[in-house]
């Protein structure tokens, strides 16, 4: 349960950025390092996670770049 904590404070944090701060006050490539920050830090949390219910961690993986995607929950651009 404390391994939750993190990723909703990621997925938090990566909502507040997208929509709270202009595009044009952020610098060039700001974007795309963030959505690599955070599909890292994403990836881990929830590869432990699916390890702990006895999933392979490859399947944490996947699943956070799929729900993170533009199809789903739109965190990243389709530009990113």
């Amino acid at each position: 349960m404390n391994r939750l904590i993190p990723l909703g404070m990621l997925f938090g944090f990566l909502y507040f950025l997208g929509r709270f701060i202009p595009a044009s006050a952020q610098p060039p490539g700001a974007e795309a390092t963030l959505a690599l920050g955070f599909i890292i830090i994403a990836a881990y949390v929830t590869g432990e996670l699916t390890f702990l219910v006895g999933l392979p961690k490859l399947s944490g993986y996947i699943l956070i770049g799929v729900l993170s995607g533009p199809q789903v929950l739109a965190f990243l651009s389709e530009q990113v």
